[in-house]
């Protein structure tokens, strides 16, 4: 417990004066009545703290990053196979990474990242006879960098085949 809160202290969200009594009805109740229009600034606060939950708990550093599945995926054969999804979803798990003063948590996908270079530079050479290295929409912790069920399929950028424009332009604050 302690170590958790060591890292969800590190900030906190009000957004205003709230109602205990709203507060604490169950958040299924506080959705629908959020909904029909009713004012619930506790409930933007309990998301926002959710999504924190979600990374502290998923994303450690010595440990693999988070997927989309996180730490929670019981099946032997998970939703996505368990993998991460290298467009928009690897960038949603982290977005409150560095407003929370969580940036620590950046660690496992950073050495992800680095991890993908070598069996990515052969998928460079292999698929577009380029140097540098490539890594499609679907990664695993074995190096998984070549596209999936055919050769244009998850390439986004056709030419290049790159399918992190954004990601990887975003990594360019963490260099």
């Amino acid at each position: 417990m302690a170590d958790y809160q060591s890292f969800f202290h590190r900030v906190s969200l009000r957004l205003g004066p709230y109602s205990s009594e709203v507060a604490n009805k169950p958040t299924p109740e506080r959705i629908r009545a959020f909904k029909a229009g009713n004012n619930d600034v506790a409930l933007a606060a309990l998301y926002f703290n959710f999504g924190r939950y979600l990374l502290i708990s998923s994303s450690r550093p010595g440990g693999l990053p988070a997927n989309l599945q996180g730490i929670w995926a019981e099946e032997l054969s998970t939703p996505w196979t368990g993998d991460w999804h290298l467009d928009v979803n690897v960038q949603m798990n982290y977005w409150p990474a560095e407003v929370c003063n969580l940036s620590d948590l950046h660690q496992p996908l950073f050495a992800l990242i680095n991890s993908l270079q070598k069996p990515g530079a052969k998928t460079a050479r292999a698929y577009y006879d380029a140097r540098g290295w490539v890594a499609h929409v679907i990664t695993n912790p074995w190096g998984f960098t070549s596209p999936g069920e055919s050769a244009s399929w998850g390439a986004h950028h056709r030419r290049l085949g790159l399918a992190l424009p954004a990601f990887v332009g975003s990594l360019a604050f963490h260099a």
